[in-house]
Formats: structure tokens, C-alpha cells, sequence
């Protein structure tokens, strides 16, 4: 379903011409579809749709999951979910998503109580500043990058008795970041972000952990390039935000032009003087064959495994939950190590 009859001819084109005699049956509904046939509604809408679309999968007794990402969205989405008996799943992508079922499985199976999350979509190479000088290409919605960069990051601090979630501020804190693979060095910059929920940080503080960080990757000098553009002390910052990410030809993604990359660290570690650590690291890069972005590819396993999960029988919740909460992880990785495989992006 998509309200532009343009964008939504041009994915059937591409599905098609991907799928081939594995096409099947292509439903393309231009007005307001009458949801009676699945076993769940899968939405990839930006954040205010998602209050609608998941009013109307609640109404109809339908189980449905989205990418989540807005506090806002999530809280009126779990007051549907009270009043109705179908499931509602919200934060299922990348990261809230395979991030947040990453983390609940170390917390869960190896009592990790410190969890530190890294994700970053980048363009790939680096751009050159000259050219590009945010080094940044937008490969999803702008409105969604910019209330991520505007809004209220959750993190957990606390010991083990008085852990609790608190709120701070996008961007408040950027420090380094450094990847290393073998003897090379990259070098990029972290800062929180508003991307997860406050149900997932309750649900993975009443697993025991006591020190949480979620933190966006970017390329040195992004934020300060940005900063320069558009003042954070501006009352309408995001709406700013979401008007440069549109209005500067180089921050567009061309799917045929350009390449990205998708980078997802969950570390968990046990104990105040690191007894036991486990770190999970994903590399993706676009697909040259299906011309996928790595943020199409990541977001896209993540809430296709979840559906998946729920459509099948596996298991889902009755109201209003995230992922962490009811996939099982074991199953959930070894379906993530499928398409890893598949694409060879380990």
C-alpha cells in the first residue's frame, strides 16, 4: 500500500523484474484497502501513518509490526493494542529491531548487565567534504532521520538496585568511535539518538542491565558540518532538519549511482570489572546484484523475520510489545545467518 501511484508502480516494476516466474501475485492498492486476508501488516511507514495504519490492523483483529522509532507513535500504538486482542509489535528493523533482540539475548543468556549499541547507514566510500560536506546520504525517510536527531534518547544508568531509564538529549554527547579491522583503524563518531523505545529499555533494565548506550555512527565531522547549517537552539530545529536533508541534491541516494553501508555492534559485558564480554558485529554492504541498499537489507530482515515469526505460528504477543520481548533469539540469529550467507556479508 503506498498513497504515491508513482513510487508504488516503479517497486512492482522492480519486484517483478527481481522475482521473476517466483512473482506470484502482486496486490497494489491505491485508496484505502480492505484488510481482510493476512496473517499480519507489515509497515514500513513513516512514524505519524503508523498510528493510523496500526488503528485500522487492531479494528480489523489483524497482527501487525512496523520499524517504530518515535516514543510518541509507540505509546499511542499501545493504547489501540489495550483494546484490542490481535498483536501489535512496534521497533521491528534494524535498529530498534535485530539491535534490541540482540541485546535482550545477551542480557537473557549471559547475564550481560552493561549493553552498548552502535548502528550507522553511511555512504560508501566516504564522500569527499568538498563535494559532501555532512558525508552523509539520506537512504530512508528525512523525517525520521531528523526526529531522531532532534528528539529525547533513552539510556540506563544506575546500579544493580537502583538501575532506571532516563532521558537525554539527541546529539548532547559526540565522541569518538573507532572500528578496527586486522591492523587497519576507521575512524568515525557516535552521539545518542531518539531511535529506541521507552518500553524496550524498561523491558531490557528488568532483564538486569544497569548501563545501556545506544549510539548513531556517523563520519568525523558530520555533526559539526551540520551544526553549522542548522542551530540546534532554533524551536523548529527538526522541521529545518527535514527541509536540508530534502533540499541539498548531494544527500540524495541514487540507487543506481551510489553504494552504502550498514554497520550494527551490540556489545554486552558482564560484571564492573568485565568478567565475561560477547559482541555481535554486522558488516553489510548494497547488494550490485538486486541494487538493495545495506539499510533496505538490514531494515527489511528485521521486520520480515519478526512478521514472520508472528504469521507462522512461532510465537507473538496479545497487545502491545517489542521484539525483544517474544522472539525467540536463538532462531531469530540463525534466520539473520541466512541471509548473511546468502548475500556473503558476514
Amino acid at each position: 500500500i503506498d498513497p504515491s501511484t508513482e513510487q508504488l508502480n516503479r517497486a512492482r516494476e522492480r519486484l517483478r523484474a527481481l522475482l521473476g516466474d517466483r512473482e506470484g501475485t502482486l496486490f497494489a492498492y491505491l485508496s484505502e484497502p480492505n484488510i481482510t486476508r493476512p496473517h499480519v501488516v507489515v509497515s514500513c511507514a513513516p512514524h505519524p501513518a503508523n498510528i493510523y495504519i496500526a488503528k485500522k490492523a487492531m479494528k480489523c483483529g489483524i497482527s501487525y509490526c512496523d520499524l517504530g522509532g518515535s516514543h510518541d507513535v509507540a505509546a499511542i500504538q499501545k493504547c489501540y493494542a489495550n483494546l484490542a486482542n490481535s498483536a501489535l509489535v512496534s521497533g521491528c528493523g534494524a535498529s530498534p529491531g535485530i539491535s534490541n533482540i540482540l541485546a535482550a539475548h545477551l542480557a537473557r543468556e549471559y547475564k550481560c548487565d552493561r549493553l552498548e549499541v552502535y548502528c550507522g547507514g553511511l555512504p560508501h566510500p566516504r564522500p569527499d567534504p568538498h563535494e559532501n560536506p555532512l558525508l552523509y546520504k539520506c537512504t530512508w525517510s528525512p523525517e525520521g532521520l531528523a526526529h531522531e536527531y532532534a528528539g529525547k534518547a533513552l539510556v540506563i544508568r544506575g546500579g544493580k538496585q537502583e538501575s532506571r531509564c532516563r532521558k537525554v538529549q539527541a546529539l548532547s554527547k559526540i565522541v569518538p568511535f573507532e572500528l578496527r579491522n586486522g591492523d587497519q583503524i576507521e575512524r568515525f563518531e557516535s552521539a545518542w539518538t531518539s531511535n529506541n523505545s521507552f518500553h524496550s529499555a524498561e523491558y531490557l533494565r528488568e532483564l538486569g542491565v544497569n548501563w545501556l548506550d545506544y549510539r548513531t555512527l556517523r563520519y568525523e565531522g558530520h555533526w559539526a558540518a551540520l551544526d553549522k547549517l542548522v542551530s540546534r537552539k532554533e524551536p523548529d530545529y527538526e522541521k529545518r532538519l527535514v527541509a536540508l536533508f530534502r533540499g541539498r541534491s548531494e544527500l540524495v541516494f541514487d540507487r543506481d549511482r551510489d553504494s552504502d553501508r550498514m554497520m550494527l555492534m551490540v556489545r554486552g559485558q558482564r560484571g564492573a570489572r568485565c568478567a565475561e564480554a560477547h559482541e555481535y558485529r554486522f558488516d553489510v554492504f548494497k547488494d550490485a546484484i538486486t541494487k538493495f541498499s545495506a539499510m533496505e537489507l538490514m531494515t527489511s530482515w528485521g521486520i520480515a523475520i519478526v512478521a514472520h515469526h508472528m504469521a507462522s505460528g512461532r510465537g507473538q504477543p496479545t497487545g502491545f510489545a517489542t521484539p525483544e520481548m517474544f522472539v525467540d533469539a536463538g532462531w531469530f540469529i540463525s534466520e539473520l545467518n541466512r541471509r548473511l550467507t546468502l548475500y556473503n556479508m558476514h
